[in-house]
């Protein structure tokens, strides 16, 4: 063998060390990095945990695959193949994964409707093929000049890989201090106390997820036993919400101030909550105040822990790594794969990374949307009577919001076999569940009750809204009235005893017939990254008379853009 034969094969190696690097690093270190810091409000753990092992597994899939060429490098026709579309891929990939998809979340448990669309798929898939097909077409036509081509290939692929590593490491450096150096503590949501009540009086909200009045009409409707056990409740028709999506609805319950795009919304919505003076005046009144939700984008902090009882710090320490890390790569696969293959990938990431699957150790068990596992632990540890103090109570549950997988009977089933009506019963049920246990223990007639609803699924909806006052009786009762979701704070207060009028005027005061203004702001859906987001452009609406008719909510002209 001749020294240029020598040298030539020495080089043929070098365009597998660039192929394998770019390819590896983009998606066994790159990626689970890239989708971490650009979602990193969305996880628990810190990445200081985490990118130690994706650097092994990044190493190991690199050397994996510089072996496979190796094994091939004498075929030279299929070696330049297998190059070719090996860089094709890379390409392709980067391009869906950083590009190329529809803006849908990565995170939540509903499958996009984009998912099934077939012209879609095709034009993405497309998309793919020609990518490769370039690559492809270029090995072929210069098929007597490898060094051209693998020149080529070493340019494209180390162009590549540098283009990744100054992006990650970019976002590195400006990502905020929870995910460079991780949370010296975490304020997370306990059970405790969940299921005690006051022999004095209790204020019990129920929020159930995206359910509107159409759809509380159709239970009415179709299956009224569902309700039959609502005694002493107020159906409210005519009531106005206040956002098309939860976000802007929990922020503006807490906090009573309404989101208009002036700032990052994690720092209003935490500042805000700091701030506010409902449940401070509510525990100055005597009132435990236990939440059952998973946060919805309102960062806690130490100040409200001096009015949320059930609002705890946790050192952090992060258990085993495995199944953090394995999801984090089935999440990568789903970014970067091609449309038609995305269900393959598709899961309840969202789940999959919460703090249950994290392993995280906490002192107390973590307050979670798991509106089954809450129903059963509701039936096996009954709710309790204490005489110290009064209790107010707010339960978030699911109730239309997908996955759809919890059946009338409020039992986990296999996600899409059952409709969002059942789901919807289901949700009911679990909520009469909760009625016959006060009914048993005798504190339901003294007891003040709101099941409500954030929004429906349009973009301008009436939510639901139901309420029992104090000592109320009777067969559910349904009234007109025009209210709205600024009403909810006064009757909260008016419901403890307090002076309500700062607050504004109680829901049970408005009468029908009544007029007012009542606002409603609309902003589209989108994928929230990082500790400074802001809504899409939100649009300012008057609602009319009746808030269900849909057709004559009228555009103020107010419209908060999103810087």
């Amino acid at each position: 063998m001749d020294d240029v034969t020598v040298e030539r094969q020495k080089a043929s190696i070098v365009p597998a060390v660039a192929v394998s690097l770019f390819a590896c690093f983009m998606l066994f270190f790159f990626a689970p990095l890239d989708t971490y810091l650009t979602n990193s409000n969305e996880f628990w753990f810190s990445l200081k945990d985490l990118w130690p092992s994706f650097l092994i597994i990044f190493l190991g899939m690199f050397l994996l695959m510089l072996f496979v060429f190796l094994l091939i490098r004498r075929f030279n026709m299929l070696y330049k193949i297998c190059l070719a579309v090996a860089l094709g891929l890379s390409l392709a990939a980067y391009l869906q994964g950083n590009f190329l998809n529809i803006s849908t979340p990565f995170l939540d448990g509903n499958i996009p409707d984009w998912l099934y669309d077939s012209s879609t798929r095709l034009a993405n898939a497309a998309i793919w093929f020609g990518a490769v097909l370039i690559i492809l077409l270029l090995a072929f036509a210069i098929k007597f000049t490898k060094e051209r081509f693998y020149s080529i290939v070493k340019v494209i692929s180390f162009a590549m890989t540098a283009v990744l590593a100054v992006t990650v490491g970019i976002s590195a450096f400006t990502a905020p201090s929870q995910a460079k150096q991780g949370l010296e503590k975490q304020y997370y949501l306990s059970t405790e106390d969940r299921f005690e009540l006051s022999s004095d009086h209790n204020i019990i909200l129920f929020w159930i997820d995206s359910v509107e009045t159409t759809m509380m009409d159709e239970v009415l409707q179709k299956n009224p036993e569902y309700l039959a056990g609502f005694d002493g409740f107020t159906y409210y028709h005519n009531m106005a919400g206040s956002y098309r999506k939860t976000a802007g609805v929990y922020a503006y319950l807490m906090t009573g101030e309404y989101y208009l795009n002036e700032k990052p919304f994690p720092q209003f919505a935490q500042e805000a909550l700091n701030n506010q003076t409902l449940f401070p005046k509510l525990k100055e009144m005597g009132y435990n105040i236990h939440i059952k939700e998973w946060g919805q984008g309102i960062p806690y902090s130490e100040v409200q822990m001096a009015y949320f009882d059930n609002l705890e710090a946790a050192e952090i320490k992060l258990g085993p790594k495995k199944p953090l890390i394995k999801n984090m790569l089935f999440l990568t696969a789903y970014r970067y794969a091609p449309v038609v293959l995305k269900p393959i990938f598709y899961d309840d990431y969202t789940a999959k990374l919460s703090t249950d699957n994290a392993a995280f150790t906490f002192e107390k068990p973590i307050s979670w949307n798991d509106d089954v596992g809450f129903y059963d632990a509701l039936r096996d540890e009954k709710l309790v009577i204490q005489g110290e103090y009064n209790c107010f109570k707010f339960y978030f549950l699911r109730g239309a919001h997908g996955p759809f997988d919890i059946n009338e009977k409020t039992e986990k089933v296999e996600k899409d076999t059952v409709t969002y009506y059942e789901q919807i019963l289901g949700t009911l049920n679990l909520v009469n569940e909760y009625f016959d246990q006060m009914k048993e223990l005798g504190i339901y007639d003294n007891s003040t009750i709101i099941v409500m609803a954030d929004h429906g699924e349009g973009w301008i909806t009436a939510p639901s809204f139901l309420m029992k006052p104090a000592e109320a009786q009777g067969e559910l009762t349904i009234s007109n009235a025009p209210v709205s979701h600024e009403d909810i704070w006064a009757t909260i207060m008016y419901a403890a005893g307090g002076a309500y009028e700062s607050y504004g005027k109680p829901v049970m005061m408005w009468e029908e017939g009544d007029e007012r203004q009542r606002k409603y702001y609309t902003y589209a859906w989108q994928k929230n990254v990082g500790f400074d987001y802001y809504f899409e452009d939100i649009t300012e609406y008057n609602v009319p008379a009746d808030a269900n008719d849909y057709d004559n909510y009228s555009p103020t002209g107010n419209v908060y853009e999103k810087p």
